[in-house]
């Protein structure tokens, strides 16, 4: 399975979360999906309540000091996200796609825009809960997340 030496792959999931971890020559890279233990932990997440937090981070995207081009472009990629999932039959891996790319639009800017590292803040929670949402097409959109 591994070409390499020193390749790993570990992949562990219990009542805390769920992590997946790979060790690649020198490299090393985790990817962690938390799931508190909490009672509501295990409560899915409805697609309407998904669609009202993406509209949240649609109106903080929205009001924020981003650079206009910068706004445009998450946006975009949001309101793509948004249609995915206000579907009688969600398009979770679109939607997915979608939120990795707002994301990446906003980690561009995150490097030379103090602004933005507020907005993160703000963003990142109402994120989680959506990748959660997503399940499985969540995939990558997870690294950007933790």
């Amino acid at each position: 399975m591994f070409d390499k030496p020193g390749e790993i792959l570990q992949s562990t999931s219990g009542a805390s979360g769920i992590v997946q971890q790979a060790v690649i020559g020198n490299n090393v890279k985790q990817v962690a999906g938390i799931q508190g233990a909490t009672p509501d932990a295990n409560k899915q997440l409805s697609r309407e309540k998904a669609v009202a937090l993406l509209q949240e981070i649609e109106e903080i995207l929205r009001n924020s000091t981003l650079p206009e081009s910068t706004k445009e472009d998450a946006v975009a990629y949001l309101i793509a996200a948004k249609r995915a999932t206000d579907k009688e039959e969600p398009k979770k891996d679109i939607a997915a796609i979608n939120l990795k790319e707002m994301v990446e639009t906003l980690e561009g800017v995150n490097k030379t825009v103090d602004a933005s590292k507020n907005l993160w803040k703000k963003v990142q929670p109402l994120l989680i809960q959506v990748a959660k949402w997503l399940g499985t097409a969540a995939g990558s959109l997870w690294t950007h997340l933790s």
